[in-house]
């Protein structure tokens, strides 16, 4: 027992299934005790955030876990990634005062929460750092302890909140951004131990490595994620904020399918990688090794949500939720087409073809902004899960025709 807490792998894990849990049931909680309406408001801002993330992700961030293992002067790039976290917090709130002031018809409804709103991004995007940099050191047990800290404190936000039948949305943002401030704490004096002022000095690497270099991630990171929210956002524009809120709640649930996804590429990439620099026939042979024990526990549990989904979107939204069930069945063959293709989606990561991800994610966003509007018309809320399922399979015929042209015979990734 002793040597399995020893085992840095198994605190990597049960971080990522803390996260991953604390996300799934706040956004059940959030369901249960809100109304349709106002858990839509929630979830629409929710994704605003997560562009916001990928935005400072693509900047600091993943820049920096490249960079870091380069630089001569260690503790002073830490002060200088601290910095670029404290300057994008004060454009988030020179961006919450403009926004405030636009004389945009659609602001009007989220008028009231912007301010709590970005307060709230801002913890949620430093809690998002400390988290990324700890585990780009390979501190997975500081890493664990702020995630842990904030778990708690979530389900003390999420008691406090049914404690005192609190239902406004400025108060769910008051207590969740709360929630973040002992773990943030923590992470701080993680972060800064032994660090001096007068170690930082600013060179041209830096600037260079996240504005120079990291550009092309700024721009994949947002084409991604249109590619990814367009139909979410647009169900609410187009059809109603409540089916927003569907969308999100089953995204929500499908978030422990993504964990599940996550494991299995945390474990196997690595050994692809490894096999691949051998030669492309070992790499073929490992993955076909190990497909077989990956595809069919993923498809025999998208089958059974599939068949209980009407239950299941009662057991977990409500019986206001239950009328959504297609939206949990469309979203079994989702997953079950990426699961088909995730040997190629491996391919392209391990032969180093990471500008086909950005030309791939253009691809499939010109397509939803040529076509959403029919999907939505003709299909409902069901016309944003086929159009998530047309993106994934444009993102992998895009994936199959670079690797083809670069001479990879992925066929015998499955045969």
């Amino acid at each position: 027992m002793t040597t399995i807490f020893h085992n840095k792998k198994v605190w990597l894990t049960l971080d990522q299934m803390m996260y991953s849990a604390s996300g799934l049931l706040l956004n059940l909680y959030l369901a249960k005790v809100l109304t349709m309406y106002n858990f839509g408001l929630f979830a629409s801002l929710v994704v605003c955030a997560y562009l916001l993330l990928s935005i400072t992700q693509s900047l600091i961030m993943q820049p920096a876990q490249v960079h870091m293992a380069k630089v001569k002067n260690p503790q002073g790039y830490k002060l200088y990634l601290l910095q670029l976290l404290v300057c994008t917090s004060l454009i988030l709130f020179v961006l919450s005062f403009i926004a405030n002031i636009l004389p945009l018809e659609i602001i009007d409804v989220y008028r009231p929460f912007i301010a709590l709103f970005i307060i709230y991004c801002i913890v949620f995007i430093a809690f998002d750092f400390f988290r990324k940099y700890f585990l780009a050191e390979d501190k997975v047990k500081e890493s664990f302890a702020i995630q842990s800290l904030h778990s708690c404190f979530l389900l003390v936000s999420m008691a406090s909140l049914s404690y005192f039948h609190v239902t406004s949305l400025s108060s769910v943002f008051i207590v969740l951004s709360i929630s973040y401030i002992p773990s943030l704490l923590l992470a701080l004096v993680y972060y800064t131990k032994g660090l001096s002022f007068k170690d930082y000095k600013l060179e041209q690497s830096y600037y260079s490595a996240h504005f120079i270099d990291g550009q092309w991630l700024l721009y994949t990171s947002v084409v991604q994620w249109l590619s990814s929210n367009i139909y979410v956002l647009m169900s609410g524009m187009l059809i109603s904020i409540e089916a927003l809120g569907v969308l999100r709640l089953v995204q929500s649930v499908f978030g422990v399918f993504n964990l599940y996804l996550q494991v299995i590429e945390n474990h196997l990439l690595p050994r692809m990688a490894k096999a691949f620099s051998q030669s492309t026939v070992s790499c073929y042979s490992l993955f076909k090794k190990e497909y077989g024990r990956i595809l069919l526990p993923g498809l025999t549990v998208l089958l059974i949500i599939g068949v209980f989904a009407k239950q299941g979107m009662g057991y977990f939204g409500g019986i206001s939720y239950t009328k959504y069930a297609m939206v949990v069945q469309g979203t079994c063959v989702l997953y079950a087409v990426i699961l088909l293709g995730y040997g190629l989606r491996m391919m392209v990561r391990i032969s180093g073809m990471n500008k086909i991800y950005f030309f791939a994610y253009t691809m499939s966003l010109a397509m939803s902004l040529f076509i959403y509007k029919n999907l939505f018309n003709n299909f409902g809320v069901m016309g944003a899960v086929m159009g998530l399922i047309l993106n994934q399979l444009i993102l992998q015929l895009t994936w199959v025709a670079a690797l083809i042209q670069k001479q990879y015979t992925v066929w015998r990734l499955y045969i």
